[in-house]
């Protein structure tokens, strides 16, 4: 039989493994290329953003191609394929055209969907 400090540090030791390895998304950064970096961008200028996306659970199911983008205020007119630069690590570059929507900002949004949580980022810039 167990005495209540062995419950405890049990319930503790539990809580504690599933935090670490159920609370991790995806980890996923985009950020525009350094030689495309401008504090706005016009109608029609395009440019580079990189996305790299780290695989937290490792034992992901759903594959890296499955990755969503959203780009609002602007086109994802080509993409690079996925390169795997590390086990559990993907990058790949977006080339962005800015469009004429009437919109102030650009967003690109990038989303891994799984019921391991996934993972959303989004990147944020000025038009002008």
């Amino acid at each position: 039989m167990m005495n209540k400090k062995s419950v405890v540090r049990s319930g503790l030791l539990t809580f504690l493994f599933l935090f670490t390895t159920l609370g991790m998304a995806c980890e996923i950064d985009l950020k525009v290329s350094d030689q495309f970096k401008k504090e706005s961008y016009r109608i029609g200028d395009e440019l580079v953003v990189e996305v790299s996306v780290i695989l937290n659970h490792r034992n992901c199911h759903v594959d890296i191609t499955k990755t969503k983008f959203k780009a609002i205020g602007a086109k994802i007119v080509g993409a690079t394929k996925w390169e795997k630069k590390q086990p559990n690590t993907y990058s790949r570059k977006l080339k962005i055209e800015v469009t004429n929507d009437n919109k102030n900002d650009i967003e690109i949004i990038c989303q891994r969907v799984c019921e391991k949580e996934g993972g959303v980022a989004k990147i944020t810039l000025k038009k002008g």
